[in-house]
């Protein structure tokens, strides 16, 4: 998570797209224009808080819940999402749940537990 996030900072799409999973959404798109687009519409990350993790659950599934803070459009702005990891050659980013800051207290309130 910490290294995505610094690739996000750093607009690094070629080690973004290089840590997707291969059951990603975007591994479907053509390659140069997902990045392209991620690059055309990136905020300014400013910082990354760690809210809790999981350990791999029984399909092999681990979770980070995360709030990021940003500037988008000149505005400051906070987020907050549960990402969901699995491995292959190394840890890959599936998919996440995007939620609310304010509500980003634990996994088990992110997945209505």
């Amino acid at each position: 998570m910490r290294s995505r996030f610094t690739a996000f900072v750093k607009r690094d799409a070629d080690y973004l797209w290089k840590t997707l999973h291969s059951q990603h959404e975007a591994r479907r798109q053509d390659e140069a224009e997902w990045k392209a687009a991620l690059l055309r519409d990136a905020p300014s990350y400013t910082s990354l808080r760690i809210v809790e993790t999981a350990e791999p659950d029984g399909d092999g599934v681990a979770r980070v819940l995360f709030v990021v803070r940003y500037r988008a459009k000149g505005r400051a702005r906070v987020a907050a999402e549960l990402s969901f990891f699995a491995q292959e050659d190394a840890w890959r980013y599936i998919d996440g749940i995007l939620t609310d800051a304010a509500s980003a207290t634990s996994i088990a309130a992110v997945e209505g537990r």
